[in-house]
């Protein structure tokens, strides 16, 4: 693996290529509807996705898909797929890996669900991801590449100053926030959407306040 001027492994991309030669990944940010209201609007973004995509070393060729608003695509030409989800999407999680290896392909699993249930990851998975990936990610993409993915990588805590802004480029354009998820701490009030002509945006009405009992 080719490592920086410290020694450490090169896993900060800040670019993606596109050659059709290269070793491919699919990462899916796995998500199941679970009541049938309240998705009006698509809010804010996970992050997971479009980090792993920028800490992917340029070697490789990355996409980000979000089952929350594009379909999952079974027919891809990746050579290894990355699923990573909570608890509540491990069975969607689970049927999209028996859908992929059905067809061939390799089926790594990451995510807060893996972490505490690597066992259980492994009877659908090809191989898990326990902890934090950051430390981990570009030995399971050379070990993929080359044949030799193992069944468990333990990812260690690192600092964050190294690294790189995610991906927002490659989010999809049908969430209200694209670019600031720390904006998923407005008021209450401002937390109601509704559509008009496919278009999010605040409501016109005045709404009253839950925290504070006045209207705005």
């Amino acid at each position: 693996m080719k490592t920086n001027d410290d020694g450490q492994p090169e896993l900060f991309a800040t670019h993606r290529s596109t050659g059709k030669n290269m070793f491919s990944v699919d990462i899916v940010v796995v998500y199941h509807p679970r009541y049938r209201f309240g998705h009006e609007a698509d809010f804010v973004p996970p992050i997971t996705g479009i980090h792993l995509a920028a800490i992917t070393p340029p070697a490789y060729q990355v996409r980000v898909i979000h089952q929350q608003v594009e379909p999952v695509d079974f027919e891809t030409d990746a050579d290894l797929i990355a699923l990573s989800f909570f608890t509540g999407f491990a069975t969607e999680a689970y049927r999209l890996a028996h859908e992929f290896r059905k067809r061939g392909k390799r089926v790594v699993a990451g995510g807060p669900h893996v972490t505490f249930n690597a066992d259980e990851a492994l009877e659908h998975c090809d191989s898990v991801v326990i902890g934090e990936a950051e430390s981990v990610w570009g030995e399971v993409l050379a070990d993929a590449s080359t044949g030799s993915l193992r069944a468990r990588y333990i990812g260690k805590a690192q600092p964050l100053t190294a690294l790189p802004t995610p991906r927002f480029d490659l989010l999809p354009g049908s969430f209200f926030i694209r670019r600031d998820p720390g904006n998923a701490r407005l008021p209450v009030h401002l937390l109601v959407l509704h559509r008009s002509n496919d278009q999010p945006r605040l409501p016109d009405t005045p709404r009253r306040r839950c925290d504070q009992g006045h209207q705005v």
